[in-house]
């Protein structure tokens, strides 16, 4: 490409000599077209220059994504959490399933009556815990303070029924304050795993929250970022062509302007005005 308008160049200086006439800025257009500029009122330019700036609110998100890391290093892992809020679903459905047992239900009831007893159990316990929290937290009326007691003495009935079956079925040779003994553990035993679940299960989902803020502003951050570098990059690819641009340009211009020169110093000079002559004659 080069080659050839340089050979164009000197062909047309050649031209442009005999003619006594300079197009050297109108020979550089027609080769090359138009040198590349930032047109403002492109909305592709405009759109990739200002993408060269980060977002206004970029800041703010690198301030929460810092202030949330710090926060999440403190937390345990949601995925432990999970493991072990499984594990003890497990260790309730296998206690339902016994209980089941003690009292006589076999079969193919017995592991569906006792996986709905240990979620049942589960499941009142969360229920019973945020009532309880929600009533220490904000003032209730009567209603619900009576409602609240009321499903604290089922839940107490339960956890009760539930240990004294437990007991029965782990020793039937117990007596007196042997058989209160197993009574409190077992109660122990049916509530403990409950009430674990349930202060896990806030926690998993307080740790799970907080990593799914952390990925929402890793994403926004990132996506910001491949705007940014893909303005930078049109920067790039516009200087790069500008460059090359004037690179071409120049060497044409040289070309342009050595033949120019050559073939205008060979031109003979050009005859006087016969009306100069006439005016040489008569004075």
């Amino acid at each position: 490409m080069t080659l050839m308008a340089t050979w164009r160049a000197r062909q047309a200086a050649r031209r442009d000599a005999a003619l006594g006439i300079n197009s050297l800025d109108h020979l550089v257009v027609a080769l090359l077209g138009p040198r590349p500029a930032v047109d403002p009122a492109n909305l592709r330019h405009a759109g990739q220059i200002a993408a060269m700036r980060p977002t206004l609110a970029r800041r703010d998100w690198e301030d929460d994504l810092r202030g949330r890391e710090d926060a999440y290093a403190g937390e345990t892992s949601p995925t432990l959490l999970l493991v072990v809020l499984v594990a003890i679903t497990a260790i309730e459905i296998v206690g339902g399933c016994r209980v089941m047992k003690a009292i006589g239900v076999v079969g193919k009831d017995q592991i569906l009556f006792g996986c709905a007893l240990g979620l049942g159990l589960l499941s009142l316990t969360l229920f019973v815990a945020r009532q309880v929290r929600s009533f220490g937290g904000n003032p209730s009326s009567v209603a619900q303070r009576m409602t609240t007691a009321g499903l604290g003495l089922v839940y107490a009935a339960v956890v009760a029924a539930l240990a004294y079956s437990r007991a029965e079925e782990a020793g039937d040779q117990a007596h007196g304050l042997g058989l209160y003994a197993e009574i409190a553990i077992m109660v122990t035993a049916t509530a403990f795993p409950a009430w674990l679940s349930e202060i896990l299960y806030e926690k998993y989902v307080r740790a799970r929250r907080m990593k799914r803020d952390i990925q929402r502003l890793r994403r926004d951050i990132q996506r910001d970022e491949r705007r940014q570098r893909g303005g930078v990059s049109f920067a790039q690819r516009f200087g790069a062509a500008s460059e090359a641009y004037d690179r071409a340009a120049s060497e044409i211009r040289a070309a342009y302007t050595v033949e120019h020169r050559r073939v205008s110093a060979r031109q003979p000079s050009p005859p006087e005005p016969i009306v100069a002559l006439v005016e040489r004659s008569e004075s």
